[in-house]
């Protein structure tokens, strides 16, 4: 009984070690570099295209899985070579296309850069009867004749 007494007071002694904290000049400046390095990193061309894809692909499953009937049928092998989109000058902006799904995005940090979801979509369905030559075309109406005597 003392023996084990004996070791569980040795056990707990040996393993309970008083922990000291202090200050420590310098951690500010090195924290600051971390966070400099971190922000500033500069990606290879390679690594720019494969956040944006991920951006773009992740953007447009999330938006069709919420957006439209039986998601699963329709986004279950969808790839980046699926869809096509562009990118206005200067902006974090897109317009993707993805069958007959229109959809606008807005980021709020580049893309290329940081990994990140849409601050703001807006989705359109192309119908069928769609007819682009014709679309905005003004028509003019036919006024009754009003001169009948």
């Amino acid at each position: 009984m003392k023996l084990k007494l004996c070791m569980m007071l040795a056990f707990v002694t040996l393993t309970i070690q008083p922990v000291f904290s202090e200050e420590v000049e310098g951690l500010v400046q090195e924290f600051l570099e971390v966070e400099d390095y971190l922000s500033n990193k500069k990606l290879s061309p390679e690594q720019r295209k494969k956040n944006l894809e991920k951006n773009l692909l992740d953007s447009v499953k999330s938006t069709l899985s919420r957006k439209i009937k039986a998601p699963a049928k329709e986004l279950k092998e969808l790839k980046i070579s699926d869809i096509n989109y562009e990118r206005p000058k200067s902006t974090n902006k897109f317009y993707v296309k993805y069958k007959t799904y229109y959809i606008y995005y807005s980021f709020t940090v580049d893309p290329e850069v940081y990994l990140q979801t849409a601050i703001e979509e807006i989705l359109y369905v192309k119908p069928p009867s769609f007819d682009q030559s014709g679309a905005h075309k003004e028509e003019t109406a036919s006024l009754p004749d009003t001169n009948k005597k």
